[in-house]
């Protein structure tokens, strides 16, 4: 390996309420690509009106343990917080320090990168990196991955439609198990919200 190798550091911001296929091969595409991987999950629980609430502890067992083993040795998860938020953290202790030598890639949706991370903000908050090219954003379409979201797994958790749910989750990951995890905590999270 020569001197002026520059290395490469994925960065993947992802909520996985609840993790699906195409959350494991986003990471698993940043891994081929790059020298190291570091994805921030979220652990706190998403509950929205009119939607399935889906519990952050539950998800991120399965996290620890299952997905977390199936990654390549390159990846790191890191838990808790905003995963958006981690993310500009990373970039914003580079950028203050001024450090050379690793290109940071965020891997990202086009429209969660365009959303969280646009060039504007960029040339704001970290505008030493931007400048001297030590960040990017590479868009990693749904076309490149399973084309599924979120948004369809707690849809399918809501309707009650299994087959679906388990169709698009990492085969890795037990279906049944996570899907009567995910409803029985479902219940008891609705049940806390009606007394508050």
């Amino acid at each position: 390996m020569s001197s002026d190798y520059v290395e490469t550091h994925a960065l993947i911001a992802l909520s996985g309420k609840p993790v699906h296929r195409g959350h494991v091969e986003l990471i698993e595409y940043a891994a081929r690509g790059c020298d190291e991987v570091t994805c921030f999950v979220s652990t706190s629980d998403r509950v929205r009106p009119d939607e399935f609430p889906v519990s952050g502890l539950v998800m991120h067992a399965v996290w620890v343990k299952y997905i977390e083993p199936w990654l390549p040795a390159s990846v790191d998860v890191v838990y808790g917080g905003s995963p958006v938020g981690k993310v500009w953290e990373v970039l914003g202790n580079v950028d203050k320090a001024q450090q050379e030598g690793t290109v940071y890639i965020v891997h990202g949706d086009p429209e969660d990168n365009a959303a969280n991370f646009p060039k504007s903000s960029l040339e704001k908050y970290v505008p030493w990196l931007l400048e001297n090219g030590w960040v990017r954003t590479w868009d990693v379409a749904r076309t490149r991955t399973t084309e599924i979201s979120g948004t369809q797994m707690r849809e399918w958790l809501q309707r009650g439609e299994f087959k679906m749910f388990a169709a698009f989750l990492p085969p890795f990951v037990p279906a049944r198990e996570l899907w009567d995890e995910l409803q029985n905590a479902a219940k008891t999270m609705k049940r806390v919200k009606k007394r508050k």
